[in-house]
Order: C-alpha cells, then sequence, then structure tokens
C-alpha cells in the first residue's frame, strides 16, 4: 500500500494454517481456495494481519499423539510461499529512463511489490515485476482465486456484452468517417467472449485467453475462443483487435502493443482500454485500491500514448479513462505538462489521492443502499436499471 503511516491502534492478528497436521484447523486450508476463503472471513472478523503458517507445532502427548512431524525449510517454503518471483529491475518501457521515485511497498493485499513513478516520464509501474515464467503461473493457478471468479458466467458474458456495444459504436464512427469497411475482429483476454459478440454474427470473431474455463457461453454463441498459447502461431490478420484491460498486466507494454499490430490487417485498428489513473471514474475511490498485484502498470492517457508511440502506432482516439483507438504510423506522444519532475509530480498526485479518500458515512451508505438493491434485482433479472 501507498506508505500513509501506522495506526496506533492495538491491531489484531490472526493465525492462518496451511499445513494437514495442526492441532487446532490442521487441513481446513491446504488448497490455494480453502485458505482464500478463511483469509476473508478473518479479515472480515477484523483482523489487521493474518500470519500464515506452514510448519505444525501440535505437540506430542496423550491428546496429540506423537505430535507434529518435522518438516524442512522447502517443504515449510513451499507451503506458505506461491512459486511466484519477482525478475530483474527494468528501464521505463514508456521513455527508456532509469531514475524512479517509489510510491508504495506494497499491493492492496499485501504482496510485496515496489510500485514507482518514472521520474522522465511519471509512469507508475511495479519494479521489478514478476519475471516471465511467474506471470504465467499466476494467471493460470493464482488469478481467479484471488481475484475472484464469477458463479453466473451467463451475467458476466451480459456485462461484457453491453461495454462490448459501446466499443463497437467507437470502431464504427472511426471506420466510417474513413469510408472503410471491416469483417474480423480478435480479442486477446476475451474473458467470456462478451466483447466480441457484439460485433456482427458474419465477422471471423476470434479470442484468446489463459483460463479456457471462461469460454462455455461465449463458445455455445458460435464464438472462435483459444488457449492464449496459440496466439503466436495464428497467421491470420485482422481488421479490429482488441484489448480490454490487458495492457496494464503485461511485463512489456510496448512489445505487447507491437505483437498486437503484426496481427492487424491493413488500415485496421487497435482498441485497447487499461485502467485510468486520472479517470473522473476513481477519483472518488480508495486510491489504494489501484494497486495491485496483477497490474503492473498504472497509465495515464500521456504515459499510455507514450508507449503506443514507441511501439510504432499513433492514437486515432485517446481519452483520460483510459480508452484508445491506435493505427500503425509514426507519432511522437505529447510531452507532460510543465511544473514538478514527472515522477515526483506522480507520486504526490497518487499521495494526494489517498489522503484525500474518506470512507463513507452512515447516511451516504443509506442513500446508497436503494441503488444497490436496483442493481442486485437487475443482475439477477437481466433488465437494465
Amino acid at each position: 500500500m501507498p506508505e500513509t503511516g501506522l495506526s496506533q491502534r492495538c491491531q489484531v492478528w490472526a493465525v492462518l494454517n496451511v499445513t494437514p497436521d495442526s492441532f487446532s484447523d490442521g487441513g481446513e486450508a491446504i488448497t490455494l481456495e480453502a485458505a482464500l476463503r478463511k483469509a476473508e472471513r478473518l479479515s472480515a472478523e477484523g483482523a489487521d494481519v493474518i500470519d500464515v503458517g506452514g510448519a505444525s507445532s501440535r505437540p506430542a502427548g496423550a491428546t496429540y499423539g506423537a505430535g507434529a512431524a518435522e518438516v524442512s525449510v522447502d517443504e515449510e517454503l513451499a507451503r506458505v510461499v506461491p512459486d511466484i518471483r519477482c525478475g530483474a529491475p527494468i528501464p521505463c518501457p514508456a521513455c527508456t529512463g532509469t531514475r524512479f521515485v517509489r510510491v508504495a511497498r506494497a499491493d492492496r493485499y499485501g504482496f510485496p511489490l515496489d510500485y514507482v513513478a518514472c521520474d522522465g516520464c511519471g509512469l507508475l509501474f511495479a519494479n521489478p515485476y514478476y519475471d516471465a515464467g511467474s506471470l504465467d503461473r499466476f494467471y493460470m493457478n493464482y488469478y481467479a482465486p484471488v481475484y475472484g471468479r464469477t458463479a453466473r458466467p451467463d451475467l458476466a458474458f451480459a456485462g461484457e456484452l453491453e461495454r462490448g456495444r459501446a466499443v463497437r459504436r467507437l470502431v464504427d464512427s472511426h471506420a466510417v468517417t474513413r469510408g472503410l469497411e471491416y469483417a474480423s475482429v480478435l480479442d486477446v483476454g476475451c474473458s467470456h467472449g462478451g466483447f466480441l459478440a457484439a460485433f456482427p454474427g458474419n465477422w471471423l470473431r476470434v479470442g484468446y485467453d489463459y483460463d479456457e474455463s471462461l469460454f462455455t457461453v461465449g463458445r455455445s454463441r458460435g464464438l472462435e475462443l483459444n488457449a492464449i498459447g496459440g496466439l503466436d502461431a495464428d497467421a491470420r490478420k485482422f481488421d479490429v483487435i482488441m484489448a480490454n484491460r490487458v495492457v496494464e498486466h503485461t511485463r512489456d507494454p510496448v512489445a505487447f502493443l507491437r505483437r498486437l499490430a503484426r496481427l492487424l490487417a491493413p488500415r485496421g485498428v487497435i482498441y485497447v482500454e487499461v485502467p485510468g489513473l486520472r479517470s473522473d471514474l476513481v477519483a472518488h475511490i480508495d486510491y489504494r485500491l489501484m494497486f495491485k498485484n496483477a497490474h503492473c502498470f498504472l497509465f495515464d492517457a500521456h504515459t499510455f500514448e507514450r508507449c503506443a508511440a514507441r511501439a510504432g502506432l499513433r492514437s486515432e482516439y485517446l481519452d483520460e479513462t483510459v480508452r484508445a483507438l491506435l493505427a500503425p504510423g509514426d507519432y511522437a506522444a505529447r510531452a507532460p505538462a510543465a511544473g514538478a519532475a514527472p515522477g515526483k509530480a506522480a507520486a504526490e498526485f497518487v499521495r494526494a489521492r489517498v489522503a484525500r479518500y474518506r470512507p463513507p458515512g452512515a447516511l451516504a451508505r443509506l442513500r446508497e443502499l436503494p441503488r444497490r438493491i436496483f442493481r442486485a434485482l437487475a443482475r439477477r433479472t437481466g433488465a437494465r436499471v
């Protein structure tokens, strides 16, 4: 979390044993899913710190028999530390700078990650970040348990479809303005496939993602959804390529955008959406929630545009949300605003947002209750509220 100082109140510690033989709760949390569920319960019950135990201290005696078996240090570490490792620090992908200002030492869940702001352009990112093998393991083994998987894929698909329609309107407007006709779309990070379903059924509609268990609804609608490992072998060219909330997850956004550009048909466009640090949509949240280990990069419009420019892409459309339409072409990204050094300015911006946040009071929560009820009803019935 961004450094805001320690609370002076007494903190409550809870113990979470991920052992098969602890005397109090052995075997209850030996899978990642079970451990996360118990951690969530402990946090809801008021725990400030959760101490994860990987070796039992069960005593020998009449009650517990021979007591706990000895385990090696390697086995204990394997139980409590995921097989996720950070690589070496890297220069800033947006400007190749090597001077940084630290903004945070850990993410919203407490995973240790150094988040820094580049002193040359202001890009915020985790540096160092997970190495390539660890990143693959994270998405295959840990992402869904940590961030949750919906129990209603049909509703998730419907939500993606609604957002996909907004993307299609933007793409259609671009095509009409330039007198273009498109007939194929690729979605990298397609999730359930809802974004693809927003495009005409007579188009070639192809998606790739890590988690094939998400594909059931999309495949039932005739979408071609594939495991991400096959992307590099796909020799087809696409008129429209989408990457919705994907670029911030990559280890190298410039290389990723270049990879997408190689799959682009002549006069095609790439639609990219990433969480915008300066967007009005996040202006009133607890800003520490923006820092999560799945996001290596935290963009605003300026820093994203710099990365796109280094990938040989120009902005046909760009807003501070951040949503962008990109096309191949030389383009010099706009310079940052005059004033403090970009790294220091970005760090001060984040710290000011963190300091400004105040949890909603009882009256505000009461006013929000009817809206939350209506939203819940809408999700159950499929109606729009």
